[in-house]
């Protein structure tokens, strides 16, 4: 009878607790908040019945003591100082202020994920991709209209318009909310030449007349993986439809130089030469670099000499026979985006 009781009560809770995270706490509470909710009303839940069933008052209490000063001040101190958060239509957008690769930094993330990083100092991008753009006037004799997918902290087009007087760049995104953030913490002015759309990106083509120089797919659905929909040979011809004759197609792609395991890189590359004739990866981090990097793919619609790029982008130029056997090419019904970047990475990354 005990156990029936307490497997009934414990089935009820479930069920209350499910309807009420899904439907009332999780759209109205910060996490945090809940979570420190609910931790201390189960502690509390647990004392009362020690007490009921005839637990010593005089030890449990110095322990509720000892609980409550781990929990709320014996939390490790980091260099970490959150300047701004709000709910956003898709995860919580958070600013704050740290320290990233030893330089005073201002991160947006998107949830876990991190979204754009300034230098606090000098408002430069401190990820080192974000400035591959720079190679489109050497690979595409007219630059005059770019579309940049994934605004983030819209540090890219915000230096691309400063650069290039007369460029004119469209920015689209999904998340209404990171332009006025972008605005208020990121130094992103107000510009005739930029126009923001909210909206999916595939929409965004497929409606559009307009004809880019330039395309630059930022997009990620995760610190590790971008949107599956974004990354295949549909999307591609899509792209290109929307693209002057000598138009240029870049992404950022995160993974490493391992040919047998990081399939993602590799897949994306060979995806990429079902549309383009010329396809170029520069490994942002250097041709060496083992670890995990970010990755600038171009697909170009002519050839290009690589020695009229700059040293500092055409130093970083793989060989465009580098391949792998377990690469793939995505397409609409087969795009194992996130498969492929969790299995390129160490497993304690893989519990992110």
């Amino acid at each position: 009878y005990v156990s029936g009781v307490i497997f009934s009560v414990s089935t009820v809770g479930s069920i209350v607790g499910s309807i009420a995270a899904t439907f009332f706490l999780i759209p109205h509470f910060p996490l945090p908040l809940i979570l420190e909710v609910i931790g201390s009303v189960l502690l509390c839940t647990g004392v009362i019945g020690y007490i009921l069933n005839g637990g010593n008052t005089r030890t449990v209490i110095p322990l509720m003591m000892i609980v409550a000063t781990v929990t709320y001040f014996g939390a490790p101190t980091t260099q970490k100082q959150f300047v701004y958060s709000e709910r956003g239509l898709y995860s919580n957008l958070d600013v704050e202020d740290s320290v990233y690769a030893n330089k005073p930094a201002r991160i947006l993330r998107q949830g876990r994920m991190r979204s754009g990083i300034m230098n606090r100092e000098n408002l430069e991008p401190l990820l080192g991709y974000m400035f591959y753009y720079e190679l489109a006037p050497y690979i595409t004799p007219s630059f005059e209209h770019a579309l940049i997918i994934g605004g983030g902290a819209y540090l890219m087009p915000r230096d691309m318009l400063s650069l290039y007087p007369a460029l004119e760049v469209d920015v689209v995104e999904i998340e209404p909310a990171l332009k006025g953030i972008a605005e208020r913490f990121f130094n992103l002015t107000d510009d005739a030449r930029l126009s923001n759309y909210t909206i999916d990106a595939r929409v965004h083509l497929r409606n559009t007349d307009k004809k880019y120089d330039l395309i630059f797919n930022d997009a990620y659905a995760t610190d590790f993986s971008p949107p599956p929909h974004l990354i295949t040979r549909e999307f591609f011809e899509l792209a290109r439809a929307r693209q002057t004759a000598e138009g240029v197609y870049m992404m950022n792609v995160l993974g490493t130089l391992a040919t047998s395991t990081d399939a993602l890189v590799y897949s994306a590359i060979a995806t990429l030469r079902e549309v383009y004739p010329f396809v170029y990866t520069f490994a942002t981090a250097g041709t060496t670099t083992s670890g995990r990097q970010n990755f600038v793919i171009v697909g170009a619609q002519r050839d290009v000499d690589a020695l009229t790029l700059p040293d500092k982008y055409r130093t970083h130029l793989l060989s465009p026979n580098k391949s792998s056997d377990s690469a793939v090419v995505f397409t609409d019904a087969y795009s194992p985006v996130e498969f492929l970047s969790l299995s390129a990475l160490p497993k304690d990354a893989q519990q992110y």
